[in-house]
């Protein structure tokens, strides 16, 4: 059904013309380079890199292209911005508007994905108002949230009066309809339609709307300041020639590993919020590490502690997105009380009871805000690092916002990982993402994720 009423859509938007025009911006104080200055190592990865077979290759070599301006750096965008795949038609799209380049009025007039819509428009082009409304109105009718909301997400950054009032009807339909499940995923979406925090709970959104009565209201919001000034240069256009060459190579690294991802969380109810995080994105994360790596498997492990209705729950390796979600929707945040939590029991199971291959690259990373049991904190440390000597598992740690727990830096660095804590704004799934492939350029791949959350959820 999802994919009848998308062809419904592309079918809707194919009726009429489109209107595309870029905004001007304030030239730069300084002058950017040109691919002339750039090293000829770095000209020859951009070249592999953009004739690569995978998307997020590609996606990255737009990204890059920020940093220049000339005919030759242009030419590359306009060329991915007719990419077979709509992730790096997003990306290209970004790329080009925080350049300030223009594009012929009917470069996107073949353009036939609404997500690529979305990200013309929320980039400060324009686009035909009367095929939008059709595509608009196919979306409106689906019975997929997913759908719904990103019909609003259009109608809000469309320019058109009606189109609007439709968006803001439809985020309020939106809202009152989705359970628990559905408010993991789509709260972040929310948030940025209406201004509010992104309150994760669905019973949170439904009390705010019945609340807000006429007062409710919906925000054009756009990806772009109004001078290229506002934009801070992407962290991928400012790295310096040998780095990014470097990147390619480890690209190249990645692209022929075989990873198993076992996720460790704490369930209690201080770990609400992250728990809705990783619920909300499991799916995105795992779409998007897939298409680096050649072989994804992700394994889930709850635990709470001893008086709770589980201490631990687990489930075993998959390779398959739709399992992952039906599990991790499976925890609740409940129970705790008390500081610590069963920590050393959840360690124990993963390390020991869980299905890791030989010959996989292994990564563990525990999510929690407070300690292992008294006593217990030495075991915890002791498994990670003989974890990482025998069988080469790594260990991250990713502590709550605001913590500093007792044990989990020590864990991290016997397990040969991190320990990070996160900071208010910050995503758990782009932290995870980023420590599970980073390594030496985990910046680089956090970075990259937040503009995939930006451009393709």
């Amino acid at each position: 059904m999802r994919r009848f009423l998308m062809v419904q859509f592309l079918v809707g938007i194919m009726v009429g013309t489109i209107v595309l025009q870029a905004k001007a911006f304030d030239p730069p104080d300084s002058v950017p380079p040109t691919m002339d200055s750039a090293s000829q190592g770095e000209r020859a990865s951009l070249r592999r890199l953009s004739e690569s077979i995978t998307w997020v290759r590609r996606a990255i070599v737009a990204m890059r292209l920020e940093r220049y301006r000339d005919e030759t750096s242009l030419n590359l965008l306009m060329k991915l911005a007719k990419d077979p795949s709509w992730q790096v038609r997003c990306y290209a799209i970004r790329s080009l508007a925080r350049c300030g380049e223009s594009v012929p009025e009917d470069f996107f007039a073949l353009e036939q994905e609404p997500r690529v819509v979305r990200a013309i428009l929320r980039h400060r082009y324009t686009y035909d108002v009367t095929r939008l409304a059709r595509g608009m109105k196919v979306l409106v009718r689906s019975n997929q949230l997913n759908d719904k909301i990103l019909a609003c997400e259009l109608g809000v950054v469309s320019g058109d009066e009606k189109l609007f009032e439709l968006a803001k009807e439809t985020t309020k339909t939106v809202i009152l309809r989705m359970g628990r499940i559905e408010a993991g995923a789509l709260s972040p979406r929310l948030a940025y339609l209406t201004g509010q925090k992104d309150m994760r709970k669905h019973y949170r959104w439904h009390d705010w709307v019945l609340k807000s009565g006429r007062r409710f209201a919906v925000h054009a919001r756009y990806s772009l300041g109004t001078t290229t000034q506002d934009l801070a240069p992407s962290l991928l256009a400012t790295l310096p020639s040998d780095r990014f060459i470097a990147l390619e190579d480890y690209l190249a690294t990645l692209g022929k590993r075989k990873l198993d991802l076992a996720i460790v969380l704490d369930c209690t109810a201080s770990m609400a919020q992250e728990l809705a995080q990783a619920q909300g994105g499991i799916d995105d994360m795992m779409m998007f590490v897939s298409d680096v790596v050649a072989d994804l498997r992700i394994a889930i492990i709850g635990y709470r502690d001893r008086q709770d209705e589980f201490k631990t729950k687990a489930w075993d390796f998959t390779s398959s997105l739709e399992t992952a979600r039906k599990q991790l929707w499976q925890l609740t945040a409940e129970g705790g009380g008390d500081n610590p939590e069963a920590v050393q029991d959840a360690l124990e199971l993963a390390y020991t009871k869980l299905s890791w291959r030989k010959d996989s690259d292994k990564t563990l990373v525990l999510v929690g805000d407070a300690p292992p049991h008294v006593g217990r904190g030495t075991s915890c440390i002791n498994m990670a690092k003989r974890a990482h000597d025998i069988a080469e598992l790594l260990t991250h740690v990713i502590q709550a916002a605001g913590k500093d727990v007792k044990h989990f830096p020590e864990i991290a660095e016997a397990g040969g990982g991190q320990c990070v804590t996160l900071e208010d704004g910050d995503s758990l799934i782009a932290q995870i993402t980023g420590l599970t492939l980073g390594d030496a350029f985990e910046e680089e791949f956090q970075e990259f994720f937040r503009v995939y959350l930006e451009l393709c959820r």
